[in-house]
């Protein structure tokens, strides 16, 4: 068995284990209890302390036991996959350690804990976290998650588009800033939708047609003809050429991801949020790091020292990179913070550390490795790219 097939053996069994959803389910049923003896002793009603003290042992036996359970789990789950990835990281990779105390490391991580929780829609949460914390989030951001979850929920527990209509018909001239056909694609899923609730009176999808497809007539008109050609023809769970995904209608997770996308990047954010890039980074890498380790032990010629790049390049996918970089075509070098990219008067780069090289230090004058211009050091400026 593969080690991929033994970790998804391990995960399958950690998530089939009930013991969490037991304690909150036992929990919310002894508050059920509580409340009803507060509404009692409100109401001057006779109550029975017993029962509320018998039900609280209840509880607090099966909680514990509950709780045994699930830390064992755990345990087994640690211990079965450790022994798959059997290697130091640290010896592979040197990097500089979290100090909590500066740099509002702290602050960061707590800001990113946050973020996490808002986009999944646990606001009560992420609201203690930050009292705790003394820290604060404009309400702004709040009342925006809010709606994203208001719009997602609707979409995933009763396929209702009506609220994800309503916002992007709202942030219309926004979403065509950033090229993105949102407001039509869920227009055309609302017609779709219509025509095959009322199959017996398709009419109604065509006078939704009518009504909203016309300004979208310039940019998407083979679409629209399409789509009221297979409304013709009572053809619409057939699949369309030149519709998205060669279908009509888009899952209700695609759909999902697409708004929340979108919604994102009108907040200036990624779809996707940063902790979430960040294990899935740490994951896609780790094979990487796990041949390195193998090859260091065999050969015991590889050593690498350097605290600010990897001995070895990762093959992340476009969704994972997040800025650009630069190669100094003279050191043939990724260039860093400590060691940036220069702009030279004829408009070409090299890094610092080439630059001051080439230079003798910032004393004399140097010809540029692509052209035939003569520079000087106070003609240099530091270069900063700008993702467009």
């Amino acid at each position: 068995m593969s080690r991929a097939q033994i970790l998804d053996e391990e995960i399958d069994k950690l998530s089939s284990d009930k013991a969490l959803q037991s304690i909150v389910d036992n929990s919310e049923d002894f508050l059920g209890s509580l409340r009803t003896l507060k509404e009692k002793i409100s109401n001057d009603e006779n109550y029975n302390i017993g029962a509320t003290e018998s039900a609280f042992n209840s509880w607090h036996d099966n909680t514990v036991k509950q709780e045994k359970k699930t830390h064992r789990s755990f345990r087994n789950y640690t211990a079965k996959t450790e022994k798959l990835f059997d290697f130091d990281l640290d010896s592979v990779c040197h990097y500089r350690k979290l100090d909590l105390n500066k740099d509002r490391t702290e602050e960061l991580l707590d800001r990113a804990i946050v973020m996490e929780l808002l986009r999944g829609g646990e606001f009560d949460i992420a609201n203690q976290i930050c009292e705790d914390a003394g820290m604060s989030l404009p309400g702004e951001v709040m009342d925006k998650f809010k709606e994203l979850k208001h719009i997602l929920d609707s979409i995933e527990k009763e396929y209702d588009l009506v609220p994800a209509i309503n916002w992007a018909s709202r942030n219309s001239s926004k979403l065509r800033r950033i090229g993105s056909d949102l407001e039509f694609h869920l227009h055309k899923v609302q017609f779709i939708k219509i025509y095959r609730e009322h199959k017996d009176e398709p009419f109604d999808a065509y006078v939704y047609a009518r009504k909203e497809f016309p300004r979208f007539v310039a940019k998407h008109l083979d679409t629209i003809s399409k789509l009221l050609g297979t409304l013709a023809f009572d053809r619409m769970d057939a699949k369309v050429p030149g519709v998205e995904g060669g279908g009509l209608v888009s899952s209700r997770e695609a759909l999902s991801d697409r708004i929340s996308r979108d919604y994102c990047s009108l907040m200036n954010m990624s779809s996707r949020s940063p902790l979430f890039n960040t294990l899935l980074a740490s994951y896609v890498a780790l094979p990487a790091f796990k041949k390195y380790n193998y090859i260091s032990k065999v050969s015991h010629k590889l050593n690498w020292t350097s605290y600010n790049e990897l001995p070895f390049e990762v093959g992340l996918p476009e969704t994972l990179q997040f800025h650009s970089i630069f190669i100094c075509p003279v050191s043939r070098e990724e260039t860093t913070p400590a060691n940036p990219p220069m702009v030279l008067p004829c408009r070409h780069l090299i890094s610092r550390e080439s630059l001051y090289r080439m230079s003798k230090n910032g004393i004399s004058g140097f010809k540029c490795p692509y052209c035939p211009e003569q520079c000087h050091m106070s003609d240099v400026k530091q270069a900063h790219f700008i993702n467009i």
